[in-house]
Protein backbone atom coordinates (compact mmCIF):
# COMPACT_ATOMS: atom_id res chain seq x y z
CA UNK A 1 0.00 0.00 0.00
CA UNK A 2 2.77 2.47 0.46
CA UNK A 3 4.72 1.63 -2.29
CA UNK A 4 1.45 2.24 -4.34
CA UNK A 5 0.89 5.57 -2.55
CA UNK A 6 4.03 6.67 -4.14
CA UNK A 7 3.16 5.37 -7.94
CA UNK A 8 5.69 2.21 -7.51
CA UNK A 9 3.23 -0.70 -8.75
CA UNK A 10 3.71 -3.81 -5.69
CA UNK A 11 2.12 -7.18 -5.67
CA UNK A 12 2.71 -10.41 -4.21
CA UNK A 13 4.15 -13.27 -5.91
CA UNK A 14 0.87 -15.17 -5.78
CA UNK A 15 -0.31 -12.03 -7.44
CA UNK A 16 2.41 -11.96 -9.92
CA UNK A 17 1.92 -15.48 -10.98
CA UNK A 18 -1.40 -15.05 -10.98
CA UNK A 19 -1.58 -12.32 -13.35
CA UNK A 20 0.56 -14.19 -15.96
CA UNK A 21 4.18 -13.27 -14.76
CA UNK A 22 5.21 -11.67 -17.23
CA UNK A 23 7.37 -8.35 -17.37
CA UNK A 24 7.76 -5.11 -19.30
CA UNK A 25 11.43 -4.91 -21.15
CA UNK A 26 14.23 -3.07 -18.47
CA UNK A 27 12.07 -4.05 -15.17
CA UNK A 28 13.40 -3.94 -11.87
CA UNK A 29 12.14 -6.33 -9.47
CA UNK A 30 12.99 -5.97 -6.02
CA UNK A 31 11.67 -9.32 -3.55
CA UNK A 32 11.44 -7.81 -0.20
CA UNK A 33 12.07 -10.43 2.48
CA UNK A 34 13.32 -12.75 0.82
CA UNK A 35 13.70 -14.72 3.54
CA UNK A 36 9.96 -15.49 3.63
CA UNK A 37 9.98 -16.46 -0.24
CA UNK A 38 9.54 -20.52 -0.91
CA UNK A 39 11.46 -21.77 -3.62
CA UNK A 40 8.45 -22.75 -6.02
CA UNK A 41 7.63 -19.04 -6.05
CA UNK A 42 11.21 -17.92 -5.86
CA UNK A 43 11.54 -20.07 -9.92
CA UNK A 44 8.73 -18.25 -10.77
CA UNK A 45 10.11 -14.43 -10.07
CA UNK A 46 13.99 -15.64 -11.78
CA UNK A 47 12.00 -17.32 -14.61
CA UNK A 48 10.00 -14.18 -15.11
CA UNK A 49 13.48 -11.82 -15.06
CA UNK A 50 15.40 -14.38 -16.89
CA UNK A 51 12.94 -13.80 -20.05
CA UNK A 52 12.95 -10.54 -19.70
CA UNK A 53 15.58 -8.06 -21.64
CA UNK A 54 17.45 -5.50 -19.53
CA UNK A 55 15.71 -6.63 -16.07
CA UNK A 56 16.91 -7.19 -13.18
CA UNK A 57 16.14 -8.78 -9.43
CA UNK A 58 16.94 -7.27 -6.34
CA UNK A 59 16.36 -9.21 -3.42
CA UNK A 60 16.43 -7.82 -0.01
CA UNK A 61 16.35 -9.28 3.44
CA UNK A 62 18.17 -11.25 6.18
CA UNK A 63 18.64 -14.92 6.18
CA UNK A 64 18.39 -14.73 9.62
CA UNK A 65 14.99 -13.23 9.89
CA UNK A 66 11.76 -15.57 8.98
CA UNK A 67 11.90 -18.35 7.20
CA UNK A 68 9.72 -19.30 4.15
CA UNK A 69 6.28 -20.68 4.86
CA UNK A 70 6.54 -23.55 2.38
CA UNK A 71 9.12 -25.90 1.38
CA UNK A 72 12.88 -24.20 0.57
CA UNK A 73 13.90 -20.93 0.67
CA UNK A 74 16.63 -19.17 -1.30
CA UNK A 75 18.28 -16.98 1.50
CA UNK A 76 20.00 -19.37 2.92
CA UNK A 77 21.72 -20.09 -1.01
CA UNK A 78 21.75 -16.36 -1.35
CA UNK A 79 23.75 -15.53 1.89
CA UNK A 80 26.36 -18.31 0.71
CA UNK A 81 26.87 -16.67 -2.83
CA UNK A 82 27.15 -13.70 -1.50
CA UNK A 83 29.75 -14.46 0.60
CA UNK A 84 31.70 -16.39 -1.98
CA UNK A 85 31.54 -13.33 -3.86
CA UNK A 86 29.25 -14.89 -6.93
CA UNK A 87 26.56 -12.60 -6.42
CA UNK A 88 27.29 -9.06 -6.05
CA UNK A 89 25.10 -7.74 -2.99
CA UNK A 90 25.34 -4.91 -0.66
CA UNK A 91 24.96 -4.95 3.02
CA UNK A 92 23.23 -2.73 5.67
CA UNK A 93 25.62 -1.57 7.86
CA UNK A 94 23.09 1.14 10.12
CA UNK A 95 19.72 -0.45 11.54
CA UNK A 96 17.26 2.28 11.57
CA UNK A 97 14.24 -0.47 12.38
CA UNK A 98 14.66 -0.85 16.12
CA UNK A 99 14.33 2.43 18.04
CA UNK A 100 14.50 0.77 21.44
CA UNK A 101 18.23 0.24 22.72
CA UNK A 102 17.00 -2.87 24.68
CA UNK A 103 15.75 -4.00 20.76
CA UNK A 104 18.69 -2.66 18.93
CA UNK A 105 21.00 -4.85 21.59
CA UNK A 106 19.02 -8.14 21.13
CA UNK A 107 19.04 -8.08 17.58
CA UNK A 108 23.17 -7.30 18.10
CA UNK A 109 23.04 -10.39 19.94
CA UNK A 110 21.11 -12.49 17.68
CA UNK A 111 23.58 -11.64 14.82
CA UNK A 112 26.65 -12.57 16.65
CA UNK A 113 25.06 -15.92 17.32
CA UNK A 114 24.24 -15.14 21.21
CA UNK A 115 20.29 -17.13 21.11
CA UNK A 116 19.89 -17.42 24.80
CA UNK A 117 21.66 -13.42 25.38
CA UNK A 118 18.79 -12.14 22.96
CA UNK A 119 16.27 -13.89 23.97
CA UNK A 120 16.83 -13.15 27.46
CA UNK A 121 16.76 -9.29 26.74
CA UNK A 122 13.43 -9.52 25.21
CA UNK A 123 11.93 -11.69 27.45
CA UNK A 124 13.15 -9.03 30.37
CA UNK A 125 11.25 -6.14 28.53
CA UNK A 126 8.18 -8.90 28.82
CA UNK A 127 8.11 -8.70 24.66
CA UNK A 128 7.78 -12.69 24.60
CA UNK A 129 6.43 -15.07 26.51
CA UNK A 130 6.93 -18.86 26.91
CA UNK A 131 4.46 -21.53 27.77
CA UNK A 132 4.30 -25.30 27.83
CA UNK A 133 0.50 -25.03 26.85
CA UNK A 134 -0.56 -23.05 23.75
CA UNK A 135 -3.86 -22.37 25.34
CA UNK A 136 -2.20 -19.97 27.98
CA UNK A 137 0.21 -18.82 25.62
CA UNK A 138 -2.82 -17.37 23.59
CA UNK A 139 -4.73 -16.15 26.79
CA UNK A 140 -1.85 -14.44 28.05
CA UNK A 141 -1.15 -12.97 24.83
CA UNK A 142 -5.16 -11.73 24.56
CA UNK A 143 -4.04 -9.80 27.76
CA UNK A 144 -1.06 -8.45 26.45
CA UNK A 145 -2.86 -7.14 23.10
CA UNK A 146 -5.44 -5.96 24.91
CA UNK A 147 -3.03 -3.97 27.25
CA UNK A 148 -0.96 -2.59 24.38
CA UNK A 149 -4.96 -1.43 22.76
CA UNK A 150 -5.55 0.27 25.78
CA UNK A 151 -1.79 2.19 25.66
CA UNK A 152 -1.38 2.55 22.21
CA UNK A 153 -4.65 2.65 20.28
CA UNK A 154 -5.49 -0.45 17.98
CA UNK A 155 -4.25 1.40 15.21
CA UNK A 156 -0.73 0.55 16.34
CA UNK A 157 -0.81 -3.24 17.90
CA UNK A 158 -0.49 -6.35 15.78
CA UNK A 159 -0.80 -9.51 16.96
CA UNK A 160 1.27 -12.36 15.20
CA UNK A 161 0.28 -16.34 15.99
CA UNK A 162 2.73 -18.96 13.70
CA UNK A 163 -1.17 -21.18 12.63
CA UNK A 164 -3.66 -20.00 11.59
CA UNK A 165 -6.19 -21.71 14.52
CA UNK A 166 -3.84 -19.68 16.52
CA UNK A 167 -4.64 -16.50 14.91
CA UNK A 168 -8.22 -17.49 15.30
CA UNK A 169 -8.08 -18.68 19.21
CA UNK A 170 -6.33 -15.62 19.58
CA UNK A 171 -9.09 -13.54 17.71
CA UNK A 172 -11.84 -15.17 19.98
CA UNK A 173 -9.72 -14.49 23.39
CA UNK A 174 -9.66 -10.63 22.42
Amino acid sequence: DQLHKVGIPAVTVARFTIDGGQLEPGSIVIVDECSQLPTHEADVVLAAVAACAGSQLWMVGDPLQAQPVRAGGLAPWLAHEIDARRVLAARLTENRRQADPIEQAALTAFRHGQVETSQQLRDNQGWEHHHRKTETAIADMARAVLSDIDTDGPERVAALAVTHSDCEALTDHI
